[in-house]
C-alpha cells in the first residue's frame, strides 16, 4: 500500500508555507491538529485506516478538505486506485497538466491528435 494520506499532508504543507525546505514533523501535524504525536506516527507508519474524528482533526487543523484525506486514505488501503499524478484532483497540477496537453497536442504520429496509438489496445 501507499502512503497517500502522508503525501497528502505534506503536500497541504508544503503548499501553506512554500518556503519550508525540511520535512514535514509529526510534532508539527499533532501540534497542529490536537492529535497526539503516537497517532500521528501511525497516520504515517501504518496506514491504518483513521477514525472519522481524526480526518475530522486533520480538516480542522491544516484546512484539508474532509474527502481529500478520505480518499487518501482509502487509496492507502488498497479500497481506491492510486490517483493519477497530481493527486486528489489538485487544482494546480490539473491547471499544469491542462496547459502541457494543450501545448503538446497534435504532436502524434500523423500530426493530430487522433493518430497517437493508445498502447493499452495493442
Amino acid at each position: 500500500m501507499g502512503r497517500a494520506l502522508w503525501r497528502c499532508i505534506e503536500q497541504h504543507v508544503h503548499r501553506e508555507k512554500p518556503g519550508l525546505q525540511r520535512r514535514v514533523l509529526q510534532a508539527d501535524i499533532a501540534r497542529a491538529t490536537g492529535l497526539s504525536d503516537a497517532l500521528v506516527s501511525n497516520l504515517r507508519l501504518k496506514h491504518q485506516l483513521p477514525k472519522p474524528a481524526t480526518l475530522g482533526a486533520l480538516r480542522d487543523g491544516l484546512g484539508i478538505p474532509y474527502r481529500t484525506l478520505l480518499d487518501a486514505a482509502l487509496t492507502d488501503k488498497g479500497w481506491l486506485p492510486e490517483p493519477p499524478v497530481g493527486g486528489h484532483g489538485d487544482p494546480e497540477v490539473e491547471a499544469a497538466l491542462d496547459v502541457i496537453h494543450e501545448a503538446t497536442r497534435g504532436q502524434g504520429d500523423g500530426g493530430d491528435e487522433n493518430s497517437v496509438k493508445n498502447p493499452a489496445a495493442s
